[in-house]
């Protein structure tokens, strides 16, 4: 019989002698014998899989490659044979999204990979634990893992307007300088991928009459802030000579930005209708009588 509880991981075997010594009636004359006893202490399955570490985080860059290699966890059993034999599954943490949409685990080595393109900024960060089960036959233990994955941000987004047309009225004969409205755009990336300017003003058709009255190579009469978006005037309007400008005006991204990282394409653009008001600044004519048509004939 045992006198303390064994524990196989503390010592698998207890190897001691047993003597077995006679009583003869002249105890001087006692005679023995020796055997060596080894017990081997059998496994249960009495411990559960430990993770390494109980919290795992990682940063993965935005679009990175489907199949891409993220983390490798590992978890250690310390029971012997198939019950110290791991294996890992996923599971999603709560008011998570699915995470099996989004990476896969190799059952055996614990090995994380993308089976998606991350987008950060629909997506900025994943929680999800991983799961370590022993194979205790009918009896398995399991430990598990929390792993905190965030996106890192990549210069893939252009800026965008807020608005695909805008309408905007000034007076007539205001002096140059006069606020017109202002357009406003944005970039979805972090800083300081999201920087960009508003970097110019031309005709959006140059057959319109505005752009034919003004002259097609003469830019519109407007000032365009490249941080601000505020539109002003460049000179004093006359609505009799051009009552509605139509014009185009592009968001582009900043040029110390460009790298092999940056969307294709420098920008977005957008359009804006500005109509000139009247002011009572014409005073009336004649048509009858004048030089050249004075007479009446009957």
């Amino acid at each position: 019989m045992t006198l303390a509880t064994l524990d196989r991981e503390v010592a698998e075997r207890h190897r001691f002698a047993v003597v077995c010594r006679d009583s003869p009636v002249d105890p001087e004359a006692a005679l023995t014998s020796t055997a060596t006893i080894e017990v081997i202490v059998v496994d249960r399955n009495d411990h559960s899989p430990v993770f390494e570490h109980p919290v795992y985080y990682l940063t993965v860059a935005e679009n990175s490659a489907v199949g891409a290699s993220l983390l490798t966890v590992r978890a250690v059993d310390r029971d012997s044979g198939l019950n110290g034999v791991v294996s890992y599954r996923l599971e999603s943490a709560p008011s998570e999204p699915e995470v099996e949409n989004l990476v896969r685990i190799d059952p055996k080595t614990g090995v994380i990979t993308a089976k998606v393109g991350f987008d950060r900024e629909s997506l900025p960060r994943i929680v999800f634990d991983v799961v370590a089960t022993d194979g205790g036959g009918d009896t398995p233990r399991s430990g598990r893992t929390r792993v905190h994955m965030s996106v890192a941000d990549v210069d893939d987004q252009l800026p965008v307007f807020a608005l695909p047309v805008y309408s905007f009225v000034v007076d007539e004969n205001k002096p140059p300088g006069t606020g017109v409205g202002h357009v406003s755009a944005i970039d979805r990336d972090l800083d300081p991928f999201n920087k960009f300017t508003y970097a110019g003003i031309r005709y959006r058709n140059f057959t319109s009459g505005c752009a034919v009255a003004t002259g097609r190579r003469k830019p519109p009469p407007f000032r365009l802030d490249p941080v601000t978006g505020a539109i002003t005037t460049t000179e004093s309007l006359d609505r009799e000579h051009c009552a509605v400008y139509e014009i185009t005006i592009r968001a582009t991204v900043s040029p110390s930005l460009s790298s092999a990282n940056t969307v294709s394409g420098s920008g977005s653009s957008c359009d804006a209708i500005i109509y000139v008001t009247d002011a009572n600044d014409n005073r009336p004519t004649f048509d009858f009588p004048k030089i050249g048509n004075d007479h009446v004939v009957r």
